[in-house]
Formats: C-alpha cells, structure tokens, sequence
C-alpha cells in the first residue's frame, strides 16, 4: 500500500491509515478527494467505507493529513509529523505550506531508546460520526433475526463512536505497565489521571486496553511515574536501564487518581461486546499451503527408480 507499517500496538490502527493513505493518493491523481466514512478492523482484515469528492479544492488539504509516525521500540511512545500545514487567510481562504521539520529525534525523549519510522499514512480522521451514529441506529432498531452478528456489530459501532477520531494512534495499557516494570491497575484509574489532567481520552475499536488520548507523551508518562511512586519500584529495574531512564525523569504534572465520570466508557457500563473473542484456541490464519510431503516422497522414490542400473541378470 505504499508505506511501511510497524510491529507496534497500534499496528491495526496504521494498518487503516496505509489502506486510507494508498486510496487517498489514488484518488488525488484525479483530482478527487476520499472522506472516510467507517474504517474497521476486524479479526485478521480491515474494512474501510469512503466517500469520493468530486472536489480539487479539497486535494490541497491532503498534505496536512498526510504524514509519518515515529515510535519507540521500547516504551510505545509516538509522534506524528504531517507533511504540510493549513493557516487561515483572508476572509474565508486558507494558505497551504510545508510543514517545519520535526522535533523528534533518533532516540526516544522518555526512555532513550531508538525510534523507527512508519508510513507515510493518513493522519485525518477514520470516521464520519454522523454515519456511524446512524449505521448504530438502524443495527440497534432491527429486528434480532436480521443480523446473525447484531451484537457485535452495535458493539463496534458503540466503541467507534466513543473513540477519539481526531486523534492518531494510541497507546497500550500493558505496554506502558510493562515499560517501567508495573503491575497493572485498572484500565479506568489511568484513564481517570488523564481526563484529571485536563485531557480527552477513550479505547479504540483496534485493540483491547487500549488508551487513546491527546495527552502529549510527558503527561502520559506522568501518569505512570506517579502510579509507580504509590505502588513501589520494582527491584527488577537494572539502573542505566530503558526503565531506568523513563522513572528518572522528574514529575512536571499533578496527577490525581480519582475516578472520573467518564472515565468508564458507555458501552462498556451496558456490557455491550465491544472486543469480540477467539472462538477457539490457536484461532486465525494459518500456515501457507504448501505441497503434501507424501506426494514428494513419492516422486523421488519413482526418480530413484528410473536412474537405478538394471541388474545383469534381470529378464529384458
């Protein structure tokens, strides 16, 4: 699809965004523009819905949605970089730029380690939430016999409209315990910090535990340095270490752990089936065919016989 995707948790997510991306440039050789209406994924695929604008106007605002994403192999923290930028004119006009080079480095702020670059991909919004709301209102007021999967499908939909759509990627609940070497709390206690903090925050439908919010990557870590300060540090921490480095940082935000009012999301108070599960052990796709091993034998055993001498005294 033209891009490089990662081996990170929101490796679903930049997958949407690569599909998106491939059929955005696409359509901008035509002079057209894609909004995206409803980009899901699901099981082991995406599914991605878009509506075509007959609009060359809106194909110089692509460069500002466009861009690469830099993300840390150790402690999961990214940052996006556009390609252009909008400034308002005059009146009603816009000016379109390059943007400025990033801020990011080759090694992490938080933790020092090494960033890898992904995409370029689309970093506009996945969703029309007005199509989502009324995609979620015809699944919810059908009949139960019309769709065999209607729970999941008013799960999913719930958990898209929930989710931040202006926001790229996302962060993993595990992943920012497991970075500095904490067992993990409640997903709504972490949750609960960064909306204390003045920020938005929500799951996305990609994976479960997962923490998408606008919070800069300071405050997220924040969170987390605040949360081990209260639970004890791990002896497990070499010094010098990735871990190390990430809680020798100084805490520069106040973090409040009590619970927030939305820091439990809706669909999860209505027990809706927001992540679906494997239905059985070891479920997904698998190996690649390949040629049965019997029929191999079988060729080289008749190889083997045609270039064998003939024994003197076998009849001719």
């Amino acid at each position: 699809y033209g891009g490089n995707p990662l081996k990170a948790e929101f490796c679903h997510d930049l997958a949407l965004r690569l599909v998106l991306n491939s059929l955005q440039q696409t359509a901008n050789r035509h002079k057209r523009y894609i909004e995206p209406l409803l980009s899901c994924s699901i099981d082991f695929y995406v599914r991605i819905f878009v509506r075509v604008h007959d609009k060359p106007i809106l194909v110089k605002t692509v460069a500002s949605q466009t861009g690469v994403v830099y993300h840390c192999r150790y402690c999961g923290t990214f940052a996006t970089q556009p390609f252009g930028v909008i400034e308002p004119g005059k009146g009603v006009t816009c000016k379109y730029h390059v943007a400025t080079a990033t801020a990011a480095d080759r090694i992490c702020e938080q933790c020092q380690s090494k960033l890898e670059v992904g995409g370029p991909c689309w970093l506009g919004p996945l969703h029309n939430k007005d199509f989502v709301e009324r995609m979620y209102n015809s699944v919810n007021s059908a009949d139960s016999s019309m769709y065999g999967t209607q729970p999941r499908m008013k799960g999913m939909l719930k958990v898209i409209l929930e989710e931040l759509n202006d926001v790229p990627f996302h962060y993993s609940h595990s992943e920012l315990c497991s970075a500095v070497r904490a067992s993990c709390p409640p997903l709504v206690k972490v949750n609960s910090a960064l909306l204390n903090a003045g920020y938005r925050v929500s799951g996305s439908h990609t994976q479960q535990g997962s923490i998408k919010t606008d919070a800069p990557p300071q405050v997220v870590w924040d969170v987390m340095r605040t949360l081990v300060k209260e639970m004890g540090r791990s002896p497990k921490i070499v010094e010098g270490s990735p871990a190390d480095k990430l809680l020798a940082k100084p805490i520069t935000t106040e973090i409040s752990f009590k619970q927030h009012k939305d820091a439990n999301p809706e669909s999860r108070r209505i027990k809706l089936v927001r992540y679906q599960m494997n239905p059985e052990k070891n479920w997904g796709p698998k190996a690649r065919h390949s040629e049965a091993p019997k029929a191999k034998t079988a060729d080289a055993k008749r190889k083997q016989q045609d270039q064998s001498p003939v024994p003197e005294d076998s009849p001719t």
